[in-house]
């Protein structure tokens, strides 16, 4: 081994392995949550967001983390080969995309009060909006730029419409989503208060995926294993690095984790009240 080498070891890689497994068995079990019953919490914030309705923003955000999810497993085991292999860099874009789409989508119902939750959804609807709009007006003719601007302004007009609908919402302004950065922060508070973020927080975990995606040489070199394939020469040397199967295990029980979290909020806002009574279905 060389002076920098630094590997898992075998136990420390089996123990990954079978979590991995364990979590793909979980994601492949699982069931969509239902829609909101009629007169619960949830079905009342989808009319107050109808122009894109909270379950439908959440539920978008949900089928996100999951494509990632599910792609990484796809990538991972080899089930015909009977062996798991990860390349070096790929799997934390995916991973990056399913803890980002679960922190909006926790974030969007996570508070305990209607009129923030409403808020929360108009102003994701307002930056798909502005990206949609951005993205078109980039491939329109020059001609047509006009037209797609009224239809954008329309589009503002209608949420600034469904924000002034609800009273405690008037006089507040209706602007664009916080960072990422501070959304996972929210989601992630560290225990105590002031102490450091752990290793499988989404923030952490977002932060990690996002420093490779970016191609930020020294996060790469510290979340992953390095080995050293030949003899130093003029000061350099050639080395191998791999990713840390205990890390990628961590990266995906957190996201399942959050996926739960988000399943279990969205399925109690659809299924009481808000004096969080339970809803029962009526038979027809």
């Amino acid at each position: 081994m060389g002076h920098w080498d630094r590997t898992e070891s075998q136990e420390e890689i089996d123990e990954a392995t079978a979590v991995l497994l364990r979590l793909r068995a979980h994601l492949q079990e699982l069931n969509d949550p239902a829609p909101p019953m009629p007169g619960s919490m949830l079905a009342t914030e989808d009319a107050l967001t109808s122009r894109e309705p909270l379950s439908t923003l959440v539920r978008g955000m949900r089928n996100r983390a999951l494509d990632g999810l599910e792609m990484f497993m796809d990538a991972t085991v080899h089930e015909e080969r009977e062996l798991m292999w990860a390349r070096p860099i790929a799997p934390y874009a995916v991973l990056r995309m399913s803890v980002e789409a679960l922190g909006v989508g926790r974030w969007l119902v996570l508070h305990s009060h209607k009129n923030e939750r409403v808020m929360r959804a108009l102003r994701l609807s307002l930056d798909h909006a502005e990206d949609a709009h951005e993205l078109a007006s980039l491939m329109a003719k020059s001609g047509d730029r006009d037209e797609l601007l009224k239809r954008h302004r329309d589009v503002v007009a209608r949420l600034h419409q469904l924000k002034d609908s609800v009273g405690a919402l008037r006089q507040r302004a209706l602007t664009g989503l916080p960072s990422y950065t501070d959304i996972q922060r929210a989601l992630s508070p560290p225990v105590p208060p002031g102490a450091s973020h752990e290793v499988d927080s989404p923030f952490f975990v977002w932060k990690m995926c996002s420093g490779i995606l970016h191609g930020n040489s020294k996060v790469m070199r510290a979340v992953s294993d390095i080995q050293q394939l030949g003899d130093w020469e003029g000061g350099i040397a050639e080395f191998r690095m791999t990713p840390k199967w205990g890390l990628l295990s961590g990266a995906l029980f957190t996201c399942a984790r959050e996926l739960r979290a988000l399943d279990e909020r969205t399925t109690f806002l659809g299924a009481h009240d808000y004096a969080e009574r339970h809803i029962t279905p009526t038979s027809t």
